[in-house]
């Protein structure tokens, strides 16, 4: 997500690049972060843009339990159809945002903005409260995903800083698919001696600072998985 597109610095301050700078000229990093960007949208990414690039290794940094765990056909593999056009054409209307403003008014509850026509999940209360190992989001279609094609998936902790200016962390190593590498980035922030407020700009959001101390430990993690 933005973190990894590295938003409020220079594409030459992002952990990415920091990274790319530890280990040379003969790795190649391509930074394919996008601000917003959730697991659902990095699942989908990478099946459908990141392949022809033919990646050694897909590095994932991203929260967990974020969206509905998806994995139906893709988007370009409909039939094209003159129904799976007009639904499409529907859905990316304003007409559609008109139905969901509706519904949220009426008090319905509110559907994933997911592109059509793969699925729309109305999302209820209690899809929140699933248990962790109820596999909410799309970490471990990623692992699957990518180990069926051999491209090795190093995952990340996502390290925040909360309120009181002090370390946070999502996606914690026990959270994350097993027998898949993991950079404890919560850990390497923590014993960087290093403050939070030295680390982000706002809650999620690295400083130079950082971006260059987490790129200096996923040199060393890329390292010892290659």
């Amino acid at each position: 997500d933005s973190q990894t597109y590295g938003a409020g610095v220079s594409a030459n301050e992002t952990f990415s690049a920091y990274a790319g700078e530890h280990l040379g000229e003969q790795w190649e990093f391509l930074n394919a972060g996008i601000t917003g960007y959730r697991s659902l949208n990095i699942y989908r990414l990478m099946r459908l843009k990141m392949l022809p690039y033919s990646p050694d290794i897909f590095v994932v940094n991203c929260m967990m339990w974020d969206s509905p765990a998806e994995d139906g056909q893709l988007h370009q593999s409909a039939d094209g159809s003159l129904a799976q056009k007009t639904r499409e054409f529907l859905w990316n209307s304003r007409l559609n945002y008109v139905f969901q403003l509706l519904l949220r008014r009426a008090g319905i509850g509110y559907w994933e903005d997911l592109p059509w026509p793969i699925q729309l999940h109305k999302v209820r209360e209690e899809l929140k409260q699933r248990a962790r190992d109820d596999d909410y989001g799309n970490h471990y279609q990623i692992a699957r995903w990518a180990s069926e094609r051999d491209i090795k998936v190093l995952f990340m902790e996502y390290p925040y800083m909360m309120g009181n200016g002090k370390f946070g962390c999502h996606a914690s190593k026990e959270d994350l698919p097993p027998d898949h590498p993991v950079l404890e980035t919560c850990e390497v922030l923590r014993n960087s001696g290093h403050r939070a407020t030295d680390i982000f700009i706002d809650t999620n959001h690295l400083k130079p600072l950082g971006a260059q101390v987490i790129g200096k430990a996923l040199a060393e993690k890329l390292l010892e998985i290659q």
